[in-house]
This record gives structure tokens, sequence and C-alpha cells, in this order.
């Protein structure tokens, strides 16, 4: 597999990992390397998920929460719907090829890293 398409296979599971996690009420840490080539983390949970949806449409939000005691079916699609878009929004702004790119750094490193120690013990 080349470098980019491991890259790219890594984004889609790190969107996939943040997805999964948001929607379970969970945090997802994910670590990059800024432009400057400092690794940094950034905390992704709940709490973003719910902004994110109210910045998108505090209207519909307020209005799905509301019916949840008299339409929970119509609130739980309305709500569901906005947390999509959120989860969309989330993900658009978060470093995701960054974090692939140092994921796979990180790998490399390592298989290097075997690769000596094993050479070491077979001489």
């Amino acid at each position: 597999m080349s470098k980019e398409a491991a890259i790219e296979f890594m984004m889609q599971e790190i969107e996939e990992g943040i997805r999964n996690m948001l929607t379970r009420g969970q945090q997802y840490i994910l670590a990059y390397r800024n432009d400057r080539g400092i690794v940094n983390t950034k905390r992704l949970d709940t709490e973003d998920l719910i902004s994110a949806m109210i910045e998108l449409d505090s209207d519909l939000f307020d209005r799905a929460v509301v019916m949840t005691a008299s339409d929970p079916i119509e609130a739980s699609r309305l709500l569901t719907g906005l947390m999509n878009r959120a989860l969309g929004q989330i993900i658009g702004m978060s470093p995701i090829r960054e974090a692939a790119e140092l994921n796979y750094e990180l790998e490399m490193d390592e298989l290097k890293t075997e690769s000596q120690i094993a050479g070491e013990e077979a001489a």
C-alpha cells in the first residue's frame, strides 16, 4: 500500500472513530502534528457535539428538545439529523489529515525499530 493510500485509509478510520465515540457519549483524543511540527492533541467530546448542534440550528435544537414529551419519535429524528450535520462539521474542522500523517509516521518508526531488533537478534 502506498503512503498516500495508507494515510487516506487512516483518515477514514479516524473519522469513523470520532463518529462512534461522540455518538456514544465518549471523548476522542486526536493527536496531530501542527504546521510547526509540534505534536498537539485535540479533545473532542459530547460538549463539542452539542455546541455544534446548537450553532448549526438553535431553533431546531430547541424545538426538538421540547418535542421529546409530545412526539419523541419526531424529536429523535430531528436531533439525529442535526447531530449528523454537527458531526460532519466537527470532523471537517478537525486536523484529520495531520493526525493520519502522524499515525503513519509512528507506524513506520515502529516497523523500523522492530526490523532493527530482528536484525540484531539474527546477528
